[in-house]
């Protein structure tokens, strides 16, 4: 992990205006303090740099035991999103890590729970995409664009459309994680199983579902319509997901 990057204290002004978690209802739930932590990240209402409060005042503005934090903030070390020292917890850059506990993960992971992932972050990014997007920034996701009946050449667009979609939310630690997350769906395993138990018929749908969901993602970021963003990509990956997983369960079942 780089030394370069040196800790800055969010002054009390901006902790107050920006770092404000919501207390949670139910105690014990580390996955709901994960959720927070990262969501101000893709927000950018937290940045590489900047330390979080202690441990006691994370319990107290979350409303929850000790315990949950240490198992939150655990976890997020392991992602490599923040780093704990005895100087406090800091939000780590990009740079510094390549969030290995993502790809660790992924190997465990089912394609449902793969495309879910992508699925929550790219929403977010769609919806900063159209918020933030320059016409530069709509002219490099257009060029991006294409069509191929080719399984590879169509995933080698789709990554390519992603990469310029993200790009436009101009968050680069959002690039980092989406960029990811998206790779690891587009290699994983258990989706070219998948897309191997597919007729070829069937292939040629899901590769036209995918680019027509790149052409509703493009439309809604043109007019910066966030919430229209939010909505193409979630159906986006919705439909990828549900095509790819009917066909990886009669893969299994043998019914090709």
């Amino acid at each position: 992990m780089a030394d370069s990057i040196r800790s800055k204290p969010l002054d009390s002004a901006r902790q107050d205006s920006i770092m404000q978690f919501r207390p949670i209802e139910k105690t014990t739930i580390p996955g709901e303090i994960i959720d927070q932590i990262v969501s101000m990240l893709l927000t950018g209402k937290v940045k590489p740099g900047d330390k979080l409060p202690p441990e006691r005042e994370l319990c107290e503005s979350l409303n929850v035991g000790r315990s949950s934090v240490r198992e939150a903030l655990k976890a997020l070390e392991t992602l490599g999103i923040i780093r704990r020292d005895i100087q406090g917890t800091t939000i780590c850059a990009p740079e510094d890590n390549r969030y290995p506990g993502l790809s660790l993960a992924a190997g465990n992971a089912s394609l449902e729970q793969l495309f879910e992932s992508a699925r929550i972050v790219g929403m977010e990014a769609a919806g900063l995409a159209a918020e933030r997007a320059s016409r530069e920034d709509i002219e490099r996701i257009s060029k991006s664009m294409g069509e191929s009946e080719d399984m590879q050449k169509a995933a080698a667009i789709h990554l390519s459309f992603h990469r310029a979609m993200v790009h436009a939310a101009k968050n680069p630690l959002l690039s980092q994680m989406y960029n990811m997350l998206t790779a690891l769906v587009a290699q994983s395993r258990q989706l070219s199983a998948a897309v191997q138990s597919m007729g070829e018929d069937e292939r040629k749908t899901f590769i036209r579902d995918i680019f027509s969901g790149h052409r509703r993602i493009l439309r809604a970021v043109e007019s910066h319509d966030p919430a229209a963003a939010k909505k193409a990509m979630r159906e986006h990956f919705e439909c990828m997901e549900s095509m790819a997983l009917k066909s990886e369960k009669r893969g299994k079942h043998g019914q090709r």
